[in-house]
């Protein structure tokens, strides 16, 4: 186990070696990912990564980040685990920059439409000195300046129909889905490259020196990476799906390196075709949602997206991990154990004793 203040430059050889092993298929195990928390069973995942829309724009960024510091020193990382963090503005960070605004309500970010009568002012313009960028960028540099090395991960940034509910709500964007379908397909272009115009303007921000890309989910990359997503798609058809949302994706996975996707919850596997088949999509997170069996009572799923080549990154128990490699092999599967709170170190040597 290595804390994340002391990684040293043999640690981050050894994490570029494996994952980039993991991503050209070389590597004849799944990738194990454990950040684990020993003397302080009461630390919350949103202790080490909390939502900064809780905070005012006018707050004072240092204290925060200290304190944020304070937290990620009480974890230990093992296996392929790596010392990470982004700034966490919610899911879809780019909406505040087209005019929704944002508010943080029971640990959660909210967007509020405001776009509710026409969309006619939709532009893709991304302007540096936006105030939510320049609001980013305080953090970033808190961040950077003051942490020893570590992955600055991109923010969330949101999917092109995410997007657009955020902007005109979810129940007006599905029937501008069916009575407005051509001004959509414009709407959904302009975001898609108000997209693609954030992404390199945050990569501008992450420093020279750094080992790697990541995004919000704990996968490390060689080049540009994303971890991209529709959530809306549980409320839309295959044939929307693939008219509305499969542009989108196919223009991202051309613009970054290593385009991964987050598959959400059972209203989304009728997608799953869709997605296996674009060529450049490097791989799919399945998250079952809440409520629903844990991952590794989803065999056949996870069987399809590997049997069509693409990697599988899943947050599973250390016997969740064990149980999937025993029936579908552990190649090109990514175990972040802990299943959505931090491992015990009892809980993370059962993995590490198991797969390496």
């Amino acid at each position: 186990m290595t804390a994340w203040n002391i990684f040293t430059e043999s640690d981050w050889e050894r994490i570029e070696k494996t994952w980039t092993s993991w991503w050209d298929g070389s590597l004849q195990r799944p990738i194990i990912i454990i950040e684990s928390n020993d003397q302080s069973p009461d630390l919350k995942l949103a202790d080490t990564n909390p939502h900064l829309t809780q905070f005012e724009m006018e707050e004072p960024v240092q204290p925060i980040i200290a304190q944020i510091g304070l937290n990620k020193n009480r974890l230990d990382y093992s296996g392929d685990a790596f010392p990470r963090w982004h700034p966490n503005f919610g899911t879809g960070f780019l909406a505040v920059l087209l005019g929704s605004q944002p508010e943080f309500v029971n640990g959660t970010t909210w967007f509020h439409p405001f776009l509710t009568d026409n969309f006619s002012i939709m532009t893709d313009e991304i302007r540096a000195d936006h105030p939510w960028i320049l609001h980013l960028k305080k953090y970033v540099i808190g961040a950077t300046s003051s942490w020893k090395k570590f992955v600055l991960g991109h923010t969330d940034i949101g999917g092109n129909l995410d997007l657009l509910a955020s902007l005109r709500g979810s129940q007006q964007t599905l029937l501008d889905l069916i009575e407005n379908p051509d001004e959509v397909k414009s709407w959904l272009s302009q975001i898609t490259l108000a997209w693609q115009k954030f992404f390199d303007l945050y990569e501008t921000f992450i420093p020279k020196s750094q080992y790697g890309r990541s995004g919000w989910a704990p996968i490390w990359a060689p080049g540009t990476t994303y971890m991209l997503q529709c959530d809306f798609s549980a409320m839309i058809s295959k044939k929307m799906f693939q008219e509305f949302v499969i542009p989108d994706l196919e223009a991202c996975c051309d613009h970054i390196d290593f385009p991964f996707y987050h598959l959400d919850g059972p209203g989304a596997i009728r997608h799953l075709d869709s997605l296996i088949n674009i060529k450049k999509l490097k791989g799919i997170q399945w998250i079952p949602g809440a409520g629903a069996a844990p991952v590794e009572e989803w065999l056949p799923i996870l069987e399809k997206i590997r049997g069509a080549g693409k990697l599988c990154q899943l947050f599973c128990s250390a016997e969740g991990a064990i149980k999937i490699s025993r029936a579908l092999g552990g190649e090109g599967f990514a175990f972040c154990i802990g299943d959505g709170k931090f491992p015990s170190p009892e809980e993370g040597n059962v993995c590490l004793d198991y797969f390496f």
